[in-house]
């Protein structure tokens, strides 16, 4: 065992709740949190599914005393599944969660359902797990996680069957991250139209493509945060519905293929947009279109790694008097920066 577990002693004079790793409630001294962060000694160098018979399990009755449990952090584990018969035991008592980190284990789609059973959830993070396995057959996914507001699902090979996750019922969610996951079909059963609360969204690293009406952003009008890098986003961009999204604050478009037609990103309604970057895209000629004169709060621009060949007072960036980063490298733009009076950029 890992560090973390080195207060742990079996001695009747010991506190638990003076060990490394466990919180109390002050009152009850009932424990509320567990962190067994990284606490397995098995840790698969350049990791891959070859190894998944070695992975160790999980005997979730060790969790039937901990019913006041609020927070558990299982992360970096290596936990393949649970022993027989353990899993709706095992988290039948634990009714108080409200924060589950599953993240960097090895859990397949079959806990989905157990996972159901946990209604006081508002946190599950399940990145870097194997929740694609298994998908087509899952009954619900997370529907009945109603006080669910953060979700991380990224990098757990979910290519299709979207609607099994059951997200569109989980209307109350304001984080969720899809990213790494290579959805670029059915995008329109995810049910993304219908989390009109959802503030932060990563569909990072999907392949995309050309698929973009079908995820209805254009609902999303309380979205803040939006990742769609590495896409190969490349045309029908009006279809994003990013002129919808007037409360954006960051947007990340870098990766893609965006070179043509870039009045109809819509990004000139984004008023509120603080970050924006749109590194590596191909980008090339004037880029007055793309609407930069009208992004007044912009504090941070990455238009670096493209074709752009103008100068720079044709940007419009001298109307962008809280802009304090910008990376332009590797375009061929001409021009002084010192020219744009931008009393704030480094």
């Amino acid at each position: 065992m890992e560090e973390v577990l080195v207060s742990w002693v079996d001695n009747k004079m010991s506190n638990c709740c003076d060990w490394e790793g466990v919180q109390c409630n002050t009152t009850t001294r009932r424990v509320i949190k567990l962190s067994l962060y990284h606490t397995r000694q098995f840790n698969p160098d350049g990791f891959s599914s070859i190894f998944s018979d070695r992975l160790p399990t999980l005997n979730l009755s060790l969790f039937h005393p901990f019913e006041e449990l609020k927070s558990l952090n299982l992360s970096y584990n290596y936990f393949k599944g649970w022993h027989e018969n353990e899993a709706y035991d095992g988290f039948r008592y634990l009714k108080q969660l409200k924060i589950l980190d599953l993240n960097d284990n090895w859990f397949n789609a079959s806990l989905l359902s157990y996972l159901n059973n946990l209604n006081s959830l508002t946190t599950l993070n399940l990145r870097w797990n194997n929740m694609g396995e298994g998908l087509k057959s899952a009954k619900q996914g997370l529907a009945n996680l109603k006080n669910l507001k953060v979700l991380d699902l990224g990098y757990n090979e979910i290519y299709g069957s979207l609607s099994s996750l059951g997200l569109a019922n989980l209307t109350n969610l304001k984080v969720l991250n899809l990213g790494g996951n290579q959805i670029n079909n059915s995008l329109s059963s995810l049910g993304l139209k219908m989390l009109r609360n959802l503030e932060e969204l990563d569909l990072s690293d999907n392949g995309m493509g050309g698929s973009l009406t079908l995820l209805r952003l254009a609902n999303l009008t309380n979205l803040k945060v939006l990742n769609l890098r590495w896409n190969q986003i490349n045309s029908s961009l009006s279809s994003l519905g990013l002129a919808n999204l007037t409360n954006l604050k960051s947007l990340d478009l870098s990766g893609n293929q965006i070179n043509t037609s870039l009045s109809s990103l819509g990004l000139k309604y984004l008023k509120n947009l603080e970050q924006l970057n749109m590194r590596y895209n191909g980008m090339s000629g004037s880029l007055t279109s793309l609407g930069l004169a009208n992004l007044i709060n912009l504090k941070s621009l990455d238009l670096s790694d493209n074709q752009i060949n103008t100068s720079l007072a044709s940007l419009g960036l001298q109307n962008l008097k809280n802009l304090e980063e910008l990376n332009m490298r590797y375009n061929g733009i001409s021009g002084s920066l010192t020219s744009l009076g931008l009393v704030n950029l480094t």
